[in-house]
């Protein structure tokens, strides 16, 4: 890294003003300047780096990929993928880019995930195309052609539907299978609300049915262009999450070789746990729907919202954390979470709380990151939906159980009105100094940096927990913090 160039030398500053008081040359005492280094004390600045991307209507996901050292991004609009280096020297975000146009405009690229049996590979998912593609992230040699199954048969009471739109791509760390949401053609956001209720996002939803992930007419016409293309693409009309392996996948077979799980509207993601079993969030049910590995049953653990909430769902966003515990964002709160232990399928909602100039954080995503021995979620707050919403990071600091919270920092994007979208570690195969996050912005094609190091300071705060049947509700209470260190 480099380093300031060396100061001229000063000489001491007290000795010389008493040389002057004794020449004459000051009539009285000249006060004391005593030195200090403010590197040693105080916090280094925030540093933060924003990337224009290519012009595009939506820059959706954000993965890491370690082995290339690249940063990969999707644009569903234009179904363009973009690829960022990483400075081995700094970690920040090199200037310099690749782009590819997928398939075709009208394809929807969507997910960009890591392969964990492949690694240095990435899961590319095309919506509108119903097709996933294992590529290799230095060659973008495709290893893997994946079709998602578009049809679910009729069984006992629930009639025949069609499924697609895949969404979300996660790949299990120990087994390799791949679980893909089937998102279908229903709206990105998940609707909105009466103009006389406390929501105030009516110009945000306006704008959301607008874009070709949240129009149903749009993705269908999107549809029915890749059908002209030759792809299976009907016009989805049920919600499934398919669980498949490269191996196995099959597409003469029922399910193209894997197995469907049909579920409640709508699954915009999905993460599996230490079990290996599949959470996934849903964006119109406040539920969230457990998949066991072992047997494929399913069950849908309910979510009960405090009556303050502006929508009834969870996630988008849902997460396995470092102790286990599955974690999704509340959107419909004001930065609010929910925690399941997966082990007794116990509820937690944790309202964050914030400062007083953010009026509304709308949780979308979060991550988690273990740098210099700091254990730290980081959810993303996101105005896509609500025009008061407060575009931010928000740092949540743990202790080793990684239930109790003990700092909260909330970071403004310099982009507002950004509708970010996506958060990621760039972590492996960095220092500490030089781990950051990265966030996309949804309605300006851009790529924000921030290094971790520069996100230490938080607000203390104090967990207060209120037990109300099976669910708990976890509060924060703001410490006093010393005067100047307000964050």
């Amino acid at each position: 890294r480099p380093k300031a160039p060396p100061r001229a030398a000063i000489p001491e500053p007290d000795a010389a003003n008493t040389a002057l008081r004794a020449f004459g040359a000051l009539k009285h005492d000249a006060p004391s300047f005593e030195p200090f280094d403010p590197v040693a004390t105080e916090n280094t600045a925030v540093v933060l780096k924003e990337v224009k991307l290519p012009h595009a209507e939506q820059t959706h996901e954000v993965v890491y990929e370690p082995q290339t050292r690249c940063v990969f991004v999707s644009q569903m609009s234009n179904s363009v993928l973009v690829r960022i280096p990483v400075s081995s020297t700094s970690g920040l975000l090199l200037d310099d880019q690749d782009a590819w146009r997928v398939a075709d405009e009208k394809a929807g690229l969507h997910n960009v995930s890591l392969s964990y049996k492949h690694p240095g590979c990435l899961w590319l998912s095309l919506q509108f195309a119903n097709t996933l593609l294992l590529v290799e992230a230095r060659t973008m040699r495709v290893r893997s052609v994946l079709r998602v199954p578009t049809h679910l048969p009729k069984v006992n009471d629930e009639p025949a539907r069609r499924i697609g739109g895949p969404h979300a791509v996660r790949e299990c760390p120990k087994t390799g299978d791949v679980w893909v949401a089937l998102k279908g053609a229903v709206s990105c956001h998940p609707g909105a609300p009466e103009p006389d209720q406390a929501f105030t996002g009516t110009r945000r939803v306006r704008e959301a049915v607008k874009r070709n992930c949240c129009s149903a007419a749009a993705l269908r016409d999107h549809m029915a262009a890749m059908a002209a293309h030759g792809y299976d693409s009907p016009p989805p009309d049920g919600f499934a999450i398919w669980r498949v392996s490269v191996d196995a996948y099959d597409p003469e077979k029922p399910a193209n070789g894997g197995t469907v799980y049909p579920c409640a509207a709508s699954p915009p993601m999905m993460t599996v746990d230490a079990e290996n079993h599949c959470w996934v969030a849903l964006d119109q049910t406040p539920a969230l729907l457990r998949i066991d590995a072992a047997t494929g049953v399913k069950t849908q653990i309910p979510v009960s919202l405090p009556p303050s909430f502006t929508l009834q769902m969870t996630g988008p966003a849902i997460a396995s954390g470092p102790d286990g515990g599955v974690w999704c964002t509340l959107l419909g709160g004001h930065a609010a979470l929910a925690r399941v232990d997966p082990a007794t399928r116990k509820v937690a909602i944790y309202e964050l709380g914030g400062p007083a100039w953010a009026k509304a954080l709308r949780l979308i995503h979060l991550t988690f990151a273990v740098v210099a021995g700091r254990r730290t979620m980081y959810a993303l707050a996101s105005d896509l939906l609500d025009e008061d919403g407060v575009n931010a990071i928000v740092g949540v600091e743990f202790c080793k159980d990684w239930q109790t919270i003990t700092g909260r920092r909330v970071l403004p994007l310099p982009t507002q009105d950004c509708s970010c979208h996506r958060v990621a570690v760039v972590q492996e195969g960095l220092g500490a100094d030089d781990a950051s996050i990265v966030v996309t912005e949804m309605a300006s094609s851009k790529l924000l940096q921030v290094k971790i190091r520069h996100l230490t300071a938080t607000t203390p705060v104090k967990m207060v927990s209120t037990v109300d049947g099976d669910q708990t509700l976890v509060t924060l209470e703001d410490l006093e913090e010393d005067a100047g260190c307000r964050c």
